[in-house]
């Protein structure tokens, strides 16, 4: 993944921009999703997990890099939920009868001809 460019905003911590996204700690946080803001900062927001990954694969861990991982984490597990639901479309019952009693005939005449 390419970095980001610094455009104008000093360096940051990894795990201060992981925080700043922690939705128990912030209402704009809370309703607003990272993968919606401008690319920019879904990159930043990215690299800052990427930077904590790669610190976590050295000897030492802090509590700090523990913590904004699990952050990231809980953070990312909601996002692609959301993305999920967001860009899912609904079954039709019908369509979804037909498809669980084929999926259930084949697994009967597959097990038959054993």
């Amino acid at each position: 993944m390419e970095l980001p460019e610094n455009d104008g905003v000093p360096h940051e911590s990894a795990g201060k921009i992981i925080r700043r996204w922690d939705s128990t700690a912030s209402a704009e946080a809370r309703e607003r999703m990272i993968f919606y803001s401008d690319r920019r900062k879904i990159d930043r927001y990215l690299q800052a997990v990427d930077e904590i990954n790669l610190s976590m694969k050295s000897a030492t861990i802090t509590n700090e890099q523990s913590s904004a991982m699990q952050l990231a984490m809980a953070r990312l597990e909601d996002e692609f939920g959301n993305i999920l639901i967001t860009h899912t479309t609904t079954i039709e019952t019908d369509n979804y009868i037909f498809y669980r009693s084929f999926s259930t005939h084949s697994r009967t005449d597959s097990t038959s001809r054993e």
